[in-house]
Order: structure tokens, then C-alpha cells, then sequence
């Protein structure tokens, strides 16, 4: 390992950026160390103790990546703390082309100023604005706009990480939301100086060209060569993911790679062409030397995206090794990008993103001596057939190689495996490469030249582009395409991923031994320590999904509760963002029972997406031909009793209920001497069943707040007849008012408050003797060493 100090040094760095999250968030504590293993590693180098000064280098990478990472650490749930929401005037330049969703226009605000009560507010990352309708804004549009200052807080429910770290790409302050174009002016057009401004309007009219053609296959094109890809639609998106062929979706460091070497072949062979110049100088270094602002201009181009970025500096490494007369070392140059990439910014360790790209290179620079085996030695005496047999082969190892190294990583990431990803990619990955990709290339550069050229080549890249839509929804088409799965354990992650890393070539025997040996043991601990931590015990998730209402419950046997499904609006759905994926980060694929408390959008919008993420049992409603009313009985698994407390009747019936937040579903869950009652909007009517269960009600109660807590006079009511020792609001920003400050005080006089808007997902524990109870925001800062353990081993 010493003798590639560019590959140590890489490694050890990134390990502390992971370890960083995992650890406690002490960053002043972690610089002092880090500084300290420095001196002392200079210390032992001074004083001639090579072997401990490369340990301690080592050991100092590692510590600086934990520092790096925890400076980098700010709460999500806590915004920008100069940042208040509420009406607002925010000026900037457009940075990036517009995106068009759902009748809405998104700009991209750089610089932002934001005026605010007659404060000033300079905004270090850009300012997302969302325009209601369609108007047209060109990149270097200065902009002076009015609307309501929205805080991005990210995802606040069940994150893999025990820190508020943002994975999702883009960074922004916050959002502003502008009813119309009205609400906007323009302040003129700054299209910036030098070259970096003119490859970014050179990107924003290549957009603007493939735009200007409807359809899919021009909105993967788009996505091709300028990375913006919000246009493609879902149903596209969902075959590229069944059939194991997202990546294609965007630019990936194979397309970057794939033209840098022309650009490098091309200049090649044009200085061996210049008689006087190849004579006076090498041509291989100086083609190396001018193919690399090539490179600068693929990043900027392409919107700076981690697979290019890998793929730039991997390959400028390359070049800048050519023209120093240096051989090539593939594993230095992967590891001197991911090097930069962390360290520039930390946080893209964490996005699937950069695993997956990263994690398929290493696959492929691996199996390279498998690849060369299956190569005969005498390719003249080998038939058309035998020579396209071995091609085959060697591609299929390939492809095959990059499924089983990343397949533990998407299954981490997005809960799915792609059965015909091998031989999806087979076909598609050369046909992207070779066909789609240049012909995309060709279109722009000749409609820059001249148009009526580019409109003809223009018409092969749509139809190879549409080729390749027919391709992934072929491969999608089948029930067993893709395996859904729930999200495995951190733990389990890594240990699959080491295994699937020795099982390549070049990893000796006794490697593999130790690798195996030691992620068995990883493994047996782990399901041992699970086991013995398990036990008995009912877990309750009261998920943020903004203002609306999602709770899962864990049942002692192992199955599963959903209580409503969250809300749906417009391109918002809490089910698929929210609510689907926290299930199988608690491990649940099924659901024994979904219970629907009554027809409202903020309650049942994402059933459909929950419906088609997992497997649903029983569904239970308050209303349909069979519906729950007061007073009946079921039993779940694990012993856990069900009490059905609200509707007193059918709707329309002798009670004749008028609202439909009054007939909502309420039920009382009891396990041993705990109970949790749920109750969508129940309101009122809700008190008469209570009463009508005081002999049944445990001691320990815990309590979903009714309707928001928007109804003080029926929170009083349930803080009386209840005494809830626990109370949850799931509530999200909202013009109602809720909650309201009387339903609040009610329920605090008897036992704890907890609300998502402010606390993120609650978290609810017991075993049978009372509730323990955490938030998102505490498992974030304060994580104790036991929770981290469980989060290694259980994923949350």
C-alpha cells in the first residue's frame, strides 16, 4: 500500500470523510487532532523513522477527513440562519437554464440579494426561484423578483447517516415562490466575459436547441450533452431503472472519456500532418498538451456533474503523464480524482452518484486481466466468429464485473436491482457511445455552423435517441426485470461490497481469505448483536411529510402498519418521496395493513405510490362495503390489539356525520401496557369513543394529534380522558394556522410535544413498559455510541 502513496493517501482521506459521519460532530476537537498527527508524523519523519512517519501521514489523511467533513456540517432542519421566511425581494443573475415542471417555471439565482424588512441578505449558495407558469428566461438575465422566502430543509425522516447531510446535488439557500411572471423584472443581461462565460451560453443555446424539438428522445439528448435532465418523463425514467440503464440518463465519464480520446486522436494525427512542427517536437506529448482545455470545456459544458468530474481529472492525469513522459497508472489517476472530489466537496461521498461511478471504474480497471485472457493469442488464425464469441465474452465479464460491484449500492440506495442490467448494458452502452452521443455532438456543432445541416443530423441523433428509449422499455418490460428489495444495513452494505471487490481479479488468495473471514465475522456480530437487541418491541414513525399525515408501525412479530400515506400535490408526492422509501429503511417490503382514515388529499395522496413501492395486505377504511366503526376489535401480529374508537357509524347512518374529517378512521393500538392512539382528522366525535374504551386504555398512552392540531377544544378533551405521555403533531408549513397555540398548550400540560415541522420525523420505542421517544433533529447532533451501533447494523 506505501508503494502507491497517491492510493493511500486517497483512501485514508475518504475513510475519515466517512467516518466523519458516523462519529460525534466535535470539529474544533478533530482540526486540533488532526493537526496534531501532522507534527507528529513530521516528527518521525525528521527523525528518520520512515515506516511510523507514512503511518502517521496515513493515520493524517484520515484525520483531516473527518475535520474536512464535520466543518462542512450544517443542521438542515436549522435554514441560513440570516434567513427568515416570509415575503421577500430577491435580486441575481440566472445561472443555469430554466426547467419547466408541471406549469411551473424553476430559475437558478446566483449571487442572490435578498431584501427583506429592510434587511439585506448577500446568499453564499444560489436562490431557487419557482415562477408560476411558462415565461422564457435566458441564462445572464438579471433578475429583480417578489414572492415568499421558503427554507430548503431536505429530507428530515429516516437518512442513513446519523448527520444532516444533504445528498442531492444542487445546493440552495432556499426558494422563492413567485405567483407569476408579473412579479418578475428584468434588469437587463449579463452574459458574462472569457471563456468560461461563453461555454456557458454555448450550453444554455444547446439546451434552448434540444428543446425546441418535443418529445423524450430530445429530452435525452439534452441530457446528454448539457446534463439537464428534469425534463424526462417519469415513466422514461422508471424503464432506464428497471432495465439497469439510469446511468445513460445522464453525462457519464464514459461519454467525457469517449471524446476526450478523439479529440486526443484527432489532434494526433493533425500535428503528424505538420511536417515542420512533428519534426521539432514530439507529437504524442503536445497532442496530450493541447487536448487538455478539451477537457475544462466537457466540465462546463456538461454542468460540472460528479461522473464528468471523475472522469476530467482522471483523464487530464493521463494527459499530463503523456507529456511528462510518465507511464499511466490507472489506480493513481482514480484515486487522484476521488481525492479532489471529496475534498472539494465532502459531502459527494454520500451521493449515490459518486459511489456508483466510482465503484464501476475500480470493477472495470479489475477485471482488465480477465478481459485480456479471453483474448486469443493469435487473433489472425481465429475465424469472424471465434473473434466476435471472445469480444462477446469480454464484454459480458465487463458488464458483468460493474452489476455485482454496484449492485449492493443501488440496492442501498434505491431499494432495487436490475435482473437484465448485465445484458441491457451489453446492447445499450455501446450504442449510447457509439451512435447516440456523437450523433447528439454532430447535431449542436453543425446547427452552430450551419442550420439546415444540423436539422438533417438533427433527425439521426432523435431517431438513435428513440432507439434507445425503446430499449430500456424493452428490457422493463418484464415483471421480473428488477428485484425490489428493502434496504440493506450499512454494515451489510460494506461487507457485500468487499466481497464482491476480492472476487475479481488480482486479489491474491490470501486477500480474499482475509476479506471473507473478516466480513463473515462483521456479519455474524452484527446479526448477533441484533438479535440480542431486538427483542420484544413496537417501533412508531411519525414521518415528516409536510402538512399532511404518515405514521408506520412496526409490530413485535415483524410485520408491518401504515397509517395514511401522506399528502399529494401537484409534483409532490409524499408517497414515492417519503413514504415508500423510509418502509424499507425500517426493512418492511410488506405491508400487513394500510389504513386510510379518510379521503383527503393530505392523508391519502400517496397510497397509489405506497401501492406500487410494496406489497399491501388488508386495507382498512371508514367508509366502502365493509367499513370500521366504532367499537370493533382486530388483532395484529405479535399480540398487538386493535380498538377501533372513531366513526360511531357509517357515514350518512343514524349518527349522520357531516364532515369527512369527522369520520375519520381513529384506532387505539395496545401492546402490553402501551397503546398509541391514531387519529387522521378526527374531531369531536372522537371523545365518545375514548369514553366508551376507558376500561381498555393502557397505562402508557402516546397520541397523534388530531387534525394537525388545528382543534383545541378535542386535543383538551383527549389531554383529559387520555393523558398522553407522549404527543406528535405531523404538521408542515400551511396557512391555516396550525397548530394551534391552545392545542399545544392542552397537550403539553399532561406529557411531551413533539411537531415534524419542528423536529422532524418522531420516533417512537417501547417493549411493553412506556415510550422512548427521538427525533430526527436529536439523532442528528445527538446520536449516543448505541444508536450509532444500530445504525450500522440496522439502517436506522
Amino acid at each position: 500500500m506505501f508503494g502507491r502513496p497517491v492510493l493511500a493517501a486517497s483512501l485514508a482521506f475518504v475513510v475519515g470523510v466517512a467516518l466523519g459521519a458516523w462519529l460525534p460532530q466535535e470539529p474544533a476537537a478533530w482540526g486540533w487532532a488532526a493537526a496534531a498527527t501532522l507534527a507528529l508524523g513530521g516528527a518521525s519523519w525528521a527523525a528518520g523513522s520512515l515506516a511510523a512517519g507514512r503511518r502517521l501521514a496515513l493515520a493524517a489523511f484520515a484525520v483531516v477527513g473527518v475535520f474536512r467533513l464535520q466543518s462542512d456540517l450544517a443542521p438542515l432542519y436549522a435554514g441560513a440562519p440570516s434567513l427568515v421566511e416570509g415575503d421577500a425581494v430577491a435580486c441575481g443573475r440566472v445561472g443555469r437554464p430554466a426547467e419547466f415542471r408541471d406549469g411551473e417555471t424553476v430559475l437558478h439565482l446566483e449571487d442572490p440579494i435578498l431584501r427583506r424588512q429592510g434587511m439585506t441578505s448577500h446568499l453564499e449558495l444560489p436562490l431557487q426561484i419557482v415562477v408560476g407558469g411558462g415565461a422564457a428566461y435566458a441564462v445572464g438575465d438579471l433578475l429583480t423578483a417578489r414572492g415568499k422566502v421558503r427554507l430548503i430543509r431536505g429530507d428530515r425522516n429516516l437518512g442513513w447517516f446519523p448527520g444532516p447531510i444533504s445528498t442531492r446535488g444542487r445546493r440552495y439557500a432556499a426558494r422563492l415562490i413567485v405567483p407569476s411572471a408579473a412579479w418578475i423584472r428584468r434588469n437587463g443581461n449579463d452574459p458574462g466575459r472569457g471563456p468560461a462565460s461563453a461555454v456557458l451560453r454555448w450550453r444554455a443555446a444547446a439546451d434552448g436547441f434540444w428543446k425546441a424539438h418535443p418529445g423524450p428522445a430530445a429530452q435525452i439528448l439534452n441530457s446528454l450533452t448539457t446534463g439537464e435532465r428534469a425534463g424526462i418523463p417519469a415513466q422514461i425514467q422508471q424503464d432506464f431503472l428497471r432495465s439497469g440503464l439510469t446511468h445513460l440518463l445522464a453525462i457519464s465519464g464514459m461519454n467525457v472519456g469517449f471524446l476526450a480520446a478523439l479529440v486526443f486522436v484527432l489532434l494526433r494525427r493533425g500535428v503528424s500532418l505538420l511536417e515542420p512542427l512533428a519534426l521539432r517536437f514530439p507529437v504524442q506529448p503536445v497532442a496530450a498538451l493541447l487536448t487538455l482545455p478539451s477537457l475544462w470545456f466537457f466540465m462546463l459544458f456538461s454542468g460540472s456533474q460528479i461522473p464528468v468530474g471523475r472522469a476530467v481529472i482522471s483523464s487530464a492525469a493521463g494527459l499530463v503523464a503523456v507529456v511528462l513522459w510518465r507511464r499511466v497508472d490507472a489506480a493513481d489517476a482514480w484515486a487522484l480524482a476521488a481525492l479532489a472530489i471529496v475534498a472539494w466537496d465532502p459531502r459527494s461521498l454520500f451521493s449515490a452518484s459518486f459511489q456508483l461511478s466510482f465503484a464501476a471504474v475500480a470493477a472495470l480497471m479489475l477485471v482488465a486481466s480477465r478481459v485480456q485472457l479471453v483474448r486469443a493469442p493469435t487473433a489472425a488464425a481465429e475465424g469472424r466468429v471465434r473473434r466476435l464469441y471472445g469480444a462477446s465474452r469480454s464484454l459480458m465479464i465487463i458488464s458483468l464485473a460493474a452489476s455485482a460491484v454496484t449492485a449492493p449500492l443501488v440496492a442501498f440506495h434505491f431499494q432495487q436491482v436490475s435482473l437484465v442490467g448485465p445484458l441491457a448494458n451489453l446492447i445499450a452502452v455501446p450504442f449510447t457511445g457509439f451512435v447516440v452521443l456523437p450523433a447528439g455532438w454532430l447535431a449542436i456543432v453543425a446547427t452552430a455552423c450551419w442550420a439546415p445541416a444540423g436539422s438533417h443530423f438533427a433527425a439521426v441523433a432523435l431517431w438513435s435517441s428513440g432507439c434507445l428509449v425503446e430499449i430500456a422499455a424493452w428490457f422493463a418490460r418484464p415483471s421480473w426485470a428488477i428485484l425490489e428489495t428493502a434496504r440493506p444495513p450499512l454494515l451489510l452494505t460494506l461487507c457485500l461490497l468487499v466481497l464482491a471487490g476480492t472476487l475479481l481479479p488480482r486479489a491474491t488468495r490470501r486477500l480474499q481469505e482475509w476479506c471473507v473471514g473478516g466480513c463473515a465475522a462483521a456479519t455474524i456480530a452484527a446479526a448477533g448483536w441484533s438479535i440480542a437487541t431486538h427483542g420484544q418491541r413496537v417501533l412508531v414513525a411519525v414521518l415528516d411529510v409536510g402538512q399532511g399525515l404518515s405514521t408506520a408501525v412496526l409490530l413485535p412479530a415483524g410485520g408491518a402498519l401504515l397509517y395514511d400515506a401522506g399528502p399529494r400535490w401537484r409534483d409532490y408526492d409524499a408517497g414515492a418521496r417519503i413514504v415508500v422509501p423510509a418502509l424499507r429503511r425500517l426493512g418492511v417490503t410488506k405491508l400487513e395493513t394500510l389504513v386510510i382514515s379518510h379521503p383527503h388529499p393530505d392523508h391519502d395522496g400517496g397510497v397509489g405510490a405506497v401501492r406500487r413501492g410494496m406489497a399491501v395486505g388488508e386495507t382498512w377504511r371508514g367508509e366502502g362495503a365493509q367499513p370500521l366503526v366504532r367499537g370493533m376489535t382486530r388483532t395484529l401480529g405479535g399480540g398487538v390489539e386493535v380498538l377501533v374508537l372513531n366513526p360511531p357509524s357509517v357515514a350518512g347512518g343514524p349518527a349522520g356525520i357531516p364532515d369527512v374529517n369527522d369520520y375519520s378512521l381513529a384506532l387505539l393500538l395496545s401492546w402490553r401496557s402501551t397503546g398509541v392512539v391514531l387519529t387522521g382528522d378526527a374531531g369531536a366525535l372522537l371523545s365518545g369513543g375514548v369514553a366508551a374504551a376507558a376500561a381498555k386504555l393502557p397505562a402508557h398512552i402516546a397520541l397523534q394529534a388530531p387534525h394537525h392540531g388545528g382543534s383545541p377544544e378535542t386535543c383538551r378533551q383527549l389531554a383529559e380522558q387520555l393523558r398522553p405521555e407522549v404527543s406528535a403533531i405531523s404538521v408542515g408549513r400551511n396557512t391555516y394556522g396550525h397548530p394551534k397555540p391552545g392545542a399545544v398548550q392542552a397537550l403539553a400540560s399532561v406529557g411531551h410535544v413533539f411537531r415534524t415541522d419542528r423536529d422532524g420525523a418522531i420516533l417512537l420505542r417501547s417493549v411493553g413498559r412506556g415510550w422512548e421517544v427521538r427525533t430526527w433533529r436529536e439523532l442528528s447532533t445527538h446520536r449516543t455510541w448505541i444508536e450509532r451501533a444500530r445504525w450500522l447494523v440496522a439502517g436506522w
